[in-house]
């Protein structure tokens, strides 16, 4: 360019030479003519060759490197800007402005606007689009690049002047919309080219294929930004629970371990991550391994384990398998909980539970005690002066004697409720025993119209403890249906075998009587000693017929309802053969 200049004022000073013409006047015209002929001229010709010699493979190569470094952008925030940069140096535009949409309100929100620099001072770019402004519906409406250029061949000139307006107002010449799954979730205005000239179809094909990439990268962002929130969450919970999480994988290394955990083991995560199963306590090592092997997860263990500075920790531990099917595990899970509060609460309420017993216990045997005391006390102050009646002597020896043995009857049932059991393992045929009591209550019943009927089943095998205790338990609940059943009544008394709710053996004992009702209100006091709703009753009988069923490690319910009479239900534990060889007594 600088030799074509110098060309030209050489062969205008010999031009102007000729015609006495002054050198700088040559100088001045040469100028001008170049200004306004050569150089348009020269970048025509240029700009010409460069589109027909290299622009096709450099916009094919730049696209696909915009598009690799797109698809790369994992920040939703960092899309847009890095959008408009790579559209400003690619097409170099006057200005670039990215609109993504708001979920929460439906704005189409501006997250960037890029200027050329040499473009002067920036077009005031609104900060969003509503969904009813006329370059969104028109956008939508189309699903396609707008270019301001050729709006008026695709669109009635009513529908085109609006819209070719609004895209002059900011300055905008082309308008890209960014598509997923047929909704619109952004737009890109691009103003016109730096150099004047119209964009090329190649351009705005180019341009067309950036959209669907740009939208892709949007969603990778956005559910990258979910992923990243979800796992923050889970972490955040992980953090806060009281409970511990240990994680293994199917190699036993530790991979999870919260702070939960850390306090609960008193281990740090640095000494427990990445390490073996083994480093664990003993007990939740062994919790883990059935787990790890596909065995169904299992819950409620407790245990203790013990610290590394010797503290020992009450620990409730639950197992189960994660990462993949449960005969194919890709690791295990153990969550645990420190009990040291629990056991204490639990401590705490033996002992309330246990003084709130000695108070009932002390007021009745009071109420029990002084009722007898106070008839002997009568007649041992009237005494004095009814001594030479004989049968006031004769009334008051019957009176002490009956009060007397009615104390006597108190205290012995007192010693049976506090008197620890025997260390009696004997086999105890249930349904013998229950038969014998039938036998010996047959006669009162009889005599009070009850009809006592018995539906005994043979035992495979049987509980363990003390017969004389038992057969006192049952007494005590067939004596008190018997009793509460009016005249006409029946007590059915039946024993049945099977497992219990956790599939463990045991024999069941029903003492059913059909006219009696409890109501709900007094089922969860009848256990309770000195509880009595029967006259002259101390309330102590179902109080040890409990306790005596408890220290045979069973378990006594009531149901009762108006309609269908009330049943105490009586299960034992059953010693299998299977029992006796892991006791090593086969």
């Amino acid at each position: 360019m600088s030799r074509l200049f110098a060309l030209a004022i050489i062969f205008a000073e010999s031009a102007f030479a000729v015609h006495n013409i002054p050198t700088v006047l040559a100088y001045v015209v040469t100028g001008i003519v170049m200004g306004i002929i050569v150089v348009p001229v020269h970048l025509y010709i240029r700009q010409a060759l460069d589109r027909t010699f290299l622009p096709q493979n450099q916009l094919e190569e730049s696209f696909r490197h915009a598009s690799d470094a797109i698809l790369r952008t994992l920040d939703a925030d960092q899309l847009p800007e890095f959008l408009s940069d790579t559209i400003l140096s690619m097409f170099r535009p006057t200005q670039v402005s990215v609109f993504m949409k708001d979920g929460s309100a439906g704005q189409f929100i501006r997250r960037s606007e890029h200027f050329a620099a040499e473009n002067g001072t920036p077009v005031n770019c609104p900060e969003s689009l509503s969904p009813q402004h006329i370059l969104v519906q028109a956008v939508s409406a189309s699903r396609n690049l707008l270019h301001r250029a050729q709006i008026f061949r695709f669109h009635s000139l009513a529908e085109a002047q609006p819209i070719a307006a609004a895209m002059e107002e900011i300055d905008t010449q082309l308008l890209a919309p960014m598509l997923w799954e047929d909704e619109l979730v952004g737009l890109v205005c691009i103003g016109e080219k730096q150099s004047g000239e119209m964009y090329e179809a190649e351009e705005l094909e180019t341009l067309r294929n950036m959209m669907p990439q740009a939208s892709l990268a949007l969603r990778n962002a956005q559910l990258y930004a979910e992923v990243v929130q979800v796992k923050e969450y889970n972490e955040n919970i992980l953090r806060q629970m009281e409970s511990g999480v240990i994680a293994v994988d199917a190699q036993e290394n530790v991979v999870l371990c919260n702070p939960a955990a850390e306090r609960i083991l008193g281990l740090s995560r640095d000494e427990v991550i990445d390490h073996k199963l083994e480093l664990l306590p003993e007990n939740i090592a062994d919790c883990l391994r059935p787990a790890l092997t596909g065995y169904h997860p299992r819950s409620g263990y407790r245990f203790d384990i013990q610290k590394p500075d010797g503290q020992r920790v009450p620990v409730a531990c639950s197992t189960s398998t994660w990462g993949g099917s449960p005969g194919s595990p890709e690791g295990a899970l153990a969550v645990i909980s420190d009990l040291t509060i629990v056991e204490e609460l639990e401590q705490e309420r033996q002992e309330a539970e246990r003084l709130a017993l000695i108070r009932v216990l002390s007021a009745g045997m009071a109420h029990e005690i002084r009722n007898p005391m106070v008839a002997i006390r009568t007649f041992a102050e009237l005494l004095p002066t009814h001594w030479d009646d004989a049968e006031f002597r004769s009334d008051f020896l019957i009176t002490a004697q009956d009060e007397i043995h009615r104390i006597e009857q108190l205290l012995t049932q007192l010693l049976m409720l506090s008197k620890p059991a025997d260390a009696v393992t004997e086999e105890i045929d249930v349904s013998v025993l229950c038969e014998g009591v039938v036998r010996a209550m047959s006669a009162r019943a009889q005599s009070q119209q009850i009809a006592l009927s018995a539906a005994l089943v043979p035992i495979s095998y049987q509980p363990i403890g003390d017969e004389g205790r038992l057969h006192q338990a049952i007494l005590n609940l067939i004596t008190n249906a018997v009793e509460a059943e009016p005249q006409g009544g029946q007590v059915k008394v039946t024993t049945e075998e099977g497992p219990d709710a956790e599939g463990n053996p045991r024999v069941v004992i029903r003492v059913y009587n059909s006219a009696s009702y409890i109501p709900p209100s007094q089922i969860e006091q009848i256990f309770r000693p000195f509880y009595s709703q029967k006259p002259g009753g101390t309330g102590l009988g179902l109080a040890i017929c409990q306790t005596i069923i408890e220290e045979h490690g069973g378990t006594i319910q009531v149901r009762s309802a108006p309609s269908d009479g009330t049943e105490f239900i009586v299960e034992l534990p059953i010693k299998t053969e299977a029992d006796s060889v892991d006791n090593g007594d086969g």
